[in-house]
């Protein structure tokens, strides 16, 4: 009868070592300090993670919060994109921290509601006070029922213990902020200087397609399509490993047209860059990061004086003038990448605007 794997302390390899199925694994490297010294601590605990996701697969809701939560970030680690997997990460790693050694049977919603409660708290983190709002706390939950959803269709465990916890709705001034034409040029006055030049091409290119910013960011060079006048990524189906992934990439392609003075300054662009490089790049020439944009519409918040300008107000504001001139939704969800019915989720007490149903009433009858 095989011997049942135990920590033991192997002078030949100066740690604390076990071996599992014919397979040595070093546990802990330094003394023998058994039974309270800090080399065995650590190797017990390392023994312990061992032996738990070896039982991976038979244990079921026996199994542990940190096992199954890091079996599902190595699943998805490569499946996903790389923001995505970092806020995956951030979440089950707090909710591991805490309660990772619980079984998945013992959870309950309250241990994820304590850390939300917790969160919003004000806190020095370095020289800055934080506390979560509605958004990271959304994020948070989202990103544990991901995890326990993975592992109850992996048959890993039976249910995910956090299915009663609500997503907290979050809620941004951007939503409701809509900027004027008069408001865009003031922004674009802020943006005169060859040391601005290109945040002005890309604010520009925001306003004209109501694309999303991430995705006028990642745009390269051979990305652009001058037939059509568009930015286009391909679906997953006909995308290159090295191409950028969109949003609904699994469904369909993603097109991004522009029109009139950008249409021009996009193509001067194109044949001012070589292969390779990204269309609306920084000073530098590199790719916008989320922490860079999110810095420089902050300083354009301080040089303007506009409220709540960040760079999702220009998809919203494109929005709110396509439906409030009575225009299509369906070819609206099509130049903005969405789906009719999300454009309905969140637009849809436009198209009660009356003024704008008889103008639309009153053009269509106009060309009977």
């Amino acid at each position: 009868m095989p011997r049942k794997p135990s920590v033991r302390y192997w002078a030949s390899r100066k740690g604390y070592c076990v071996k599992v199925n014919g397979v040595q694994h070093l546990l802990a490297s330094g003394p023998d300090d058994a039974p309270s010294g800090p080399t065995y601590l650590v190797a017990l605990d390392e023994f312990k993670r061992l032996m738990e996701v070896g039982n991976l697969d038979t244990a079921g809701d026996s199994n542990t919060v940190r096992v199954v939560l890091n079996a599902y970030l190595n699943a998805i680690e490569n499946a996903v994109k790389p923001g995505t997997f970092r806020l995956r990460l951030q979440a089950c790693k707090l909710f591991s921290d805490r309660w990772g050694s619980l079984r998945c049977a013992d959870v309950k919603p309250f241990h994820c509601e304590q850390i939300i409660t917790e969160m919003r708290r004000e806190r020095k983190v370095g020289m800055q006070i934080c506390r979560w709002g509605d958004g990271q706390a959304g994020i948070f939950v989202m990103g544990l029922k991901a995890g326990f959803n993975w592992a109850v269709k992996q048959q890993l465990i039976d249910r995910n213990p956090l299915t009663t916890v609500s997503v907290p709705k979050s809620t941004t001034k951007s939503r409701e902020r809509i900027l004027t034409p008069e408001e865009h040029a003031i922004v674009l006055g802020a943006l005169t200087t060859r040391r601005t030049t290109n945040l002005r091409h890309l604010i520009i290119a925001l306003e004209n397609t109501g694309a999303r910013p991430g995705e006028l960011c990642n745009a390269k060079v051979e990305d652009w399509h001058d037939d059509i006048g568009a930015v286009v990524y391909y679906r997953d189906s006909a995308r290159k490993e090295d191409e950028f992934r969109h949003k609904s990439s699994r469904r369909k392609d993603r097109v991004i047209y522009f029109t009139g003075d950008a249409l021009k300054m996009v193509r001067d662009l194109v044949r001012q860059r070589k292969p390779g490089q990204h269309i609306f790049p920084t000073r530098s020439g590199r790719r916008y990061e989320d922490r860079h944009l999110v810095g420089c519409f902050k300083e354009l918040r301080k040089r303007t004086g506009l409220p709540h300008l960040v760079p999702y107000v220009y998809r919203h504001t494109f929005a709110t003038w396509w439906l409030t001139k009575g225009e299509s939704v369906e070819v609206l969800a099509t130049l903005m990448g969405n789906t009719p019915a999300v454009i309905m989720h969140h637009y849809a007490h436009l198209l009660h605007e009356h003024d704008a149903l008889r103008a639309h009433l009153e053009r269509v009858r106009g060309t009977t």
